[in-house]
């Protein structure tokens, strides 16, 4: 958090998203990128592939954008900051959900 705030020379806030009901916490995302801030998220107990040289089971994502349709469902767009592999399980790059029509629709 300090070196966010040295980064950018503004404030910095750590949240706990457990804390929040599920709809607080959509919602709060969607305000804070609408006010354009820097997003990240810290997934804890995340799978770490093989080969990457990290010493713990928490990587960082950056919160990109948030999407939501008329019948409830909802994507965040995350960039894998470690650079060095990528998700492959549904709404993945090439899942075969991204249907023309999703692609038309959430420009991804």
């Amino acid at each position: 958090m300090e070196a966010l705030i040295d980064f950018t020379n503004c404030p910095s806030f750590e949240h706990d998203f457990d804390k929040y009901k599920k709809e607080e916490l959509w919602n709060e995302i969607k305000k804070w990128l609408e006010y354009e801030y820097l997003l990240a998220v810290i997934a804890t107990d995340t799978p770490v592939p093989e080969g990457l040289n990290v010493k713990t089971n928490e990587l960082t994502y950056s919160i990109l954008r948030c999407w939501e349709d008329e019948k409830g469902l909802r994507l965040i767009k995350l960039r894998n900051l470690w650079g060095v592999f990528t998700w492959k399980g549904d709404w993945s790059k090439f899942s075969k959900k991204w249907t023309p029509e999703m692609e038309k629709k959430v420009n991804p």
